[in-house]
């Protein structure tokens, strides 16, 4: 009987090995993983001031059309005055 536990501790010792290196194969893909999800934050971070550009953009049109609507209120009091003379 002694000597039929050599070959089953042999075995344990075979699987428990295995299992070390199963988890460190498995630690060595989670930290390739985690790079890759680092990459894309910061390419999320390159858009969002691509976006913030945007609407500086935007605020920089609006003034236009202020300018425009302005423009238009002038406009008004002369077309008055044109009418009242007729």
């Amino acid at each position: 009987m002694i000597g039929n536990q050599r070959p089953v501790t042999s075995i344990r010792n075979l699987v428990s090995g295995i299992r070390h290196l199963v988890s460190s194969i498995q630690n060595r893909a989670s930290s390739i993983e985690h790079p890759a999800s680092s990459i894309q934050n910061r390419a999320s971070r390159i858009e969002y001031p691509a976006s913030s550009i945007q609407h500086r953009a935007s605020s920089i049109e609006h003034p236009e059309s202020s300018i425009q609507n302005r423009a238009s209120s002038i406009e008004h009091p002369a077309s008055r005055r044109i009418q009242s003379c007729h």
